[in-house]
């Protein structure tokens, strides 16, 4: 049975507590308790009843406390995806491709904004963004080889076109047909 002075001791320990490491949501509705229970406190007549209440809702409301979600690590994978994002294989990549990384760097900054966002779901969003940072890398390893051999292909075709007319006679049989291919 708590007792008016443990109440008022529960009572300075919640406002000890930091309100920048709680969502805003629960945090109000722990601080909207604080002026019922100091009145329960100041009061002479206040009966075991009322400190007993009081008490019982001060402890529903601290344990109801969700801590804000730790965004730093989901902001570091955003700042790399973003430098990613910004180099010029960019523009090798589809339009499609594009979209995809555009929302999801928009859903990640998002989401790093939400102060109510769960520790879960940023940490769920921090290694989708993580593999979309390694999967960019790969796709522009591809798409640099793809232009490279493109630029060679043309080349190539350029020296053909220039020696159209050679003389495949002189060539062996398979050599003379990926000449001409």
């Amino acid at each position: 049975i708590p007792t008016k002075d443990e109440l008022s001791t529960s009572l300075a320990e919640a406002k000890d507590l930091n309100p920048d490491d709680y969502t805003k949501d629960t945090w109000n509705i722990l601080t909207a308790l604080f002026s019922d229970i100091e009145d329960v406190i100041g009061r002479d007549d206040a009966t075991q009843a009322d400190i007993n209440t009081a008490a019982a809702n001060l402890a529903v409301a601290v344990d109801g406390l969700r801590r804000k979600a730790n965004t730093k690590a989901l902001k570091e994978q955003i700042q790399n995806l973003s430098d990613k994002m910004a180099l010029e294989s960019w523009n090798l990549l589809t339009a499609e491709q594009q979209q995809k990384y555009n929302d999801l760097l928009t859903n990640a900054t998002d989401l790093s904004n939400n102060e109510e966002a769960l520790q879960s779901v940023v940490d769920d969003m921090k290694t989708k963004v993580e593999n979309a940072v390694t999967e960019l890398a790969e796709l522009y390893r591809q798409a640099e080889e793809e232009a490279a051999r493109e630029a060679q292909r043309k080349v190539l075709s350029d020296y053909i076109s220039e020696v159209g007319g050679t003389d495949l006679s002189v060539y062996t049989q398979e050599s003379a047909q990926r000449f001409s291919t």
